[in-house]
């Protein structure tokens, strides 16, 4: 039994700083494995989670630097489909001088993950405890998903980064809202795919359902009523790539074990929280005694709230 399934995108990061001077270079400053699945899956075996994956990758040297780098961090690869005549996908990731990002998406192999993939793979899925996914992937293979894990009580966790996919308004989204557990989503994502104009409108009308991001003003849901906790004061944000990344698979793991939402989320922002102060989306990513080390730097004790 896996902790959590991890079913998204994988791919490499090319890397670009801006320079003091606003410039950014011709060449990356570094190539890195990524992508948002791949980096929930990352994210959540360091906190503690036996993970799988289930992606397809590229028939070419980056897929096997990007199974290589999953197989490291611990995570089962088992279910990574080679896809051939398709290319591994590879995003540029400019980092600007106050530490936020902009990224140009360049998708190939994710774009494979089909309904029949998706099939494939059911036995691993139902042997999970959550599954994590997000609206990259095509919308018959998130359907799909969504369908098999709805019909065996499976928990499933989305992040809306194609908000589109996942619009309330349209009958499509509305379907995948119905059929998922929790929604993890920044700020502009929350808005989008609600159509209201402030978060705590977005988390009230989602009933319980959406964990909304805030960045520095910390995290916006429901638990009973309406609850926001503000985010740790940092010192310096060095990359703010694979923030939500972190965040989701730290906070699947440890819903997963059972872990009250409130505890699950306030550890899972003090997580995004180291990893912003950190360069790169998996690089900066904690392990345990990194998260509680820097939790107690702010008198917070993560051992007595711990997944067993």
């Amino acid at each position: 039994m896996f902790d959590v399934c991890v079913v998204g995108g994988c791919g490499i990061d090319r890397i670009f700083v801006t320079g003091e001077d606003g410039t950014i270079p011709d060449i990356p400053d570094s190539v890195v494995p990524a992508g948002k699945g791949a980096n929930q899956a990352v994210a959540a075996s360091r906190a503690g989670a036996s993970v799988c994956i289930v992606t397809c990758v590229g028939d070419d040297d980056n897929g096997d630097i990007v199974i290589s780098n999953m197989m490291k961090e611990g995570i089962d690869t088992s279910r990574v489909r080679r896809t051939a005549g398709h290319r591994t996908d590879v995003n540029d990731v400019i980092i600007g001088t106050d530490g936020d990002n902009t990224i140009i998406r360049g998708t190939d192999a994710t774009d494979t993950i089909s309904p029949g993939f998706i099939d494939s793979c059911r036995d691993t899925i139902l042997n999970s405890r959550m599954v994590m996914t997000h609206t990259k992937i095509p919308c018959d293979a998130l359907d799909r998903l969504l369908d098999i894990c709805s019909v065996n009580g499976i928990p499933v966790s989305i992040t809306p980064c194609h908000p589109d996919r996942f619009d309330l308004s349209e009958e499509g989204g509305r379907r995948r809202f119905d059929l998922v557990t929790y929604i993890t989503a920044n700020k502009s994502e929350s808005l989008a795919i609600t159509g209201c104009g402030r978060p705590e409108d977005a988390v009230l009308r989602c009933g319980g359902k959406l964990i909304s991001t805030l960045g520095g003003d910390g995290v916006m849901f429901m638990d009973g009523g309406l609850i926001t906790i503000p985010a740790p004061r940092i010192t310096k944000v060095v990359d703010t790539t694979g923030a939500g990344d972190t965040f989701a698979g730290n906070l699947v793991y440890r819903l997963s074990k059972g872990m009250p939402l409130r505890d699950a989320v306030r550890i899972s922002q003090y997580a995004a929280s180291y990893k912003v102060m950190h360069g790169s989306a998996q690089a900066g990513m904690p392990y345990p005694d990194q998260l509680s080390g820097f939790m107690e730097g702010y008198g917070e004790d993560i051992r007595w709230r711990s997944p067993t």
